[in-house]
């Protein structure tokens, strides 16, 4: 993902391609930019991000324990 990424292809483009959250992260997608592509809390939780980060992010309380944060 990280080649595409340098080649310009965009988060979403990545995402509907069959990219995880996680293979975008670790390519140097910003949380905002997997936020954006249309993953959910649940996909940004499986990437590693925080209950506190996808708060910053704009996800509700309600989103963020049906993404199984308590």
């Amino acid at each position: 993902a990280a080649q595409l990424k340098a080649a310009g292809f965009t988060a979403d483009q990545l995402k509907s391609a069959g990219f995880s959250a996680q293979d975008l992260r670790a390519a140097g997608f910003t949380a905002d930019q997997l936020k954006d592509a249309g993953f959910s809390p649940v996909d940004l939780k499986a990437a590693g991000y925080n209950a506190s980060q996808l708060r910053d992010m704009g996800f509700t309380p309600a989103q963020l324990q049906d993404a199984g944060f308590s």
